[in-house]
């Protein structure tokens, strides 16, 4: 079957110079790096060098360069620009979301089998007791079913994968967090691969890194937060931009 498609695709892969010697199989690690992203990065290095980092001109520009930014991830998530804050990886979102929480020893975090050991450990930094629901043997469709039977009157969040870096699976987001607990999404394996609309998975948290599937430069992320949970999230990194 031929699939028809707009795209250039010869003209696409001349934009990544690693494909002109190099055949590149992205593990969802580091994605590869446009030529167009690399001319930008040394366009504001040439900047700051010739003309400093400590100006009017430069924090104008700075904060135009911030702002395009959260438009444009907003419209990857299909969120409202306010609902997006940039950070430098998808642990650092993690960090945000749950020491903001605060929550206590009395509370209960589920979690699953499928997850990356950062998240997991970024959700044992919290008080609350975290607990493995064991989905990986499940064949698709009956996650949803364990992690409902799983949540109980303490389950204060669900953190899961929208994509397993395991074994690939994508999990059904949207039908956990019409479960009932505020639901967030790791989704280092999603956000930039396939559809990760907010509105559509209904989630109320969720972190990706810029490095992998949106194939921006390292130490770049993005952490969605539903506005109807603005006033829940303590101030947990205290910055500059973090007011």
């Amino acid at each position: 079957m031929t699939i028809k498609s707009d795209v250039d695709w010869a003209e696409v892969r001349h934009s990544f110079p690693i494909f002109r010697s190099q055949v590149y199989l992205n593990t969802g690690t580091f994605g590869p790096l446009l030529q167009t992203s690399f001319e930008r990065l040394c366009q504001e290095a040439e900047h700051e060098i010739h003309k400093g980092r400590a100006n009017h001109e430069y924090y104008e520009i700075l904060e135009h360069i911030r702002e395009q930014l959260r438009l444009r991830l907003a419209a990857v998530l299909r969120s409202a620009p306010e609902e997006i804050a940039l950070t430098s990886s998808t642990t650092s979102g993690a960090h945000i979301v749950i020491t903001g929480l605060a929550l206590g020893s009395a509370d209960e975090i589920l979690t699953t089998d499928l997850e990356h050991h950062t998240f997991v450990t970024s959700l044992r930094t919290s008080q609350a007791k975290v607990r493995i629901v064991k989905i990986a043997h499940l064949p698709p469709g009956e996650e949803v079913i364990a992690l409902n039977k799983a949540v109980n009157k303490n389950t204060a969040l669900i953190a899961m994968s929208h994509v397993s870096w395991i074994d690939g699976r994508v999990l059904d987001v949207k039908s956990v967090s019409d479960i009932g607990p505020p639901v967030f999404v790791d989704g280092a394996q999603s956000v930039g691969a396939i559809p990760s609309y907010v509105d559509d998975i209904g989630c109320t948290f969720l972190t990706f890194p810029g490095q992998k599937w949106l194939l921006g430069p390292d130490a770049t992320g993005g952490l969605y937060i539903r506005r109807s949970w603005h006033d829940h999230l303590k101030i947990a990194l205290p910055s500059y931009y973090g007011h």
